[in-house]
């Protein structure tokens, strides 16, 4: 479920990057990143955050990347960035 892994990045943005962001925008467009990754896949088949694998007639995995980046209150002088990428496996049968 997505807001289970919204709750995850709020952590690990807090205990390894040390911020507490609080930017309502910021945390909608991460949801709408990740969002993306499970949906709407067809637009995105050939764009570079996506690498497809076809491990057989029934099972196709992807590997998403996303990059998110913040400069604003929260993070003072300085720019916090955080790479994702998730790793689906889809098994159709």
């Amino acid at each position: 479920e997505i807001s289970v892994m919204i709750s995850q990045i709020k952590e690990i943005i807090k205990s390894v990057l040390g911020l507490v962001i609080n930017s309502a925008n910021f945390w909608n467009n991460v949801v709408s990143a990740i969002t993306n990754t499970f949906t709407n896949l067809e637009p995105q088949v050939d764009e570079n955050w996506i690498v497809w694998r076809n491990l057989s007639a029934n099972q196709t995995s992807y590997y998403y990347k996303i990059l998110f980046s913040i400069q604003n209150e929260d993070t003072g002088r300085f720019m916090a960035v955080l790479p994702i990428a998730f790793e689906i496996t889809v098994d159709v049968e």
